[in-house]
Parts: structure tokens; sequence; C-alpha cells
């Protein structure tokens, strides 16, 4: 594991895996949505990220009262934000942060080069 820091204001220390659980090409899309008023980022895989991210979450739920694990993702090799994971992720995954909209489309815009 390699240490590398959250850019989402916080500076976090977390560490990484040496290889990706997946790469930009199986998202098949990115969009900002509204979720209680506050922008989030919503993801849709193909069908290997499907499968990928199914498993990972799957095994990276808590155990009751333990604390959460978290999922890195990197824009130019650089960790963007790392929500925590809360539930299993299939086809689709959502994620809520400290970001305003207008930085949510930015990403999203990064995301999908």
């Amino acid at each position: 594991l390699k240490a590398a820091t959250v850019e989402d204001g916080g500076n976090e220390t977390i560490y990484l895996h040496d290889a990706p659980l997946l790469t930009g090409k199986h998202v098949a899309s990115a969009k900002v949505v509204q979720d209680e008023g506050r922008p989030a980022i919503e993801f849709t895989f193909d069908d290997v990220g499907k499968e990928a991210m199914a498993k990972a979450t799957r095994e990276s739920l808590p155990a009751p009262g333990g604390p959460h694990k978290r999922l890195a993702f990197m824009i130019g090799g650089k960790v963007v934000f790392a929500p925590r994971i809360v539930s299993q992720v299939g086809a689709k995954a959502q994620i809520t942060g400290s970001f305003n909209h207008q930085e949510a489309e930015a990403l999203v815009a990064k995301m999908m080069k």
C-alpha cells in the first residue's frame, strides 16, 4: 500500500493498492444529479465495471459498528475524492461530497475525458 492525499479540501491521507480496481474505460457515463438538494455525481458502469465494483464494495462493507473503508477515485494520478463505502454498488453508483455543482461538473468532465 502507498500513502496518498485526498485533494477534496480535507487533505486526508489514505492508502492505495498498487493496481487500480477499474479505469475510466469501465465508466459508461457520469453526470451531476441532485441528492437532497446537494450536488452528487452518478456513475454508470459497463459490465466489467459493474462486476468489479459489486465484488469490491461487497467485500469492503463494514462490520456492524465497524469503520467504513473508502474507495479512491483518481484523475491524473491524484486522489480527487475517496467516499466511504456504505453499500454494495452495482451498475450505478452515486457519490456525495463537499463539492458544489460547478466543482461536480468539472470532476465529471475530467473523468469522462
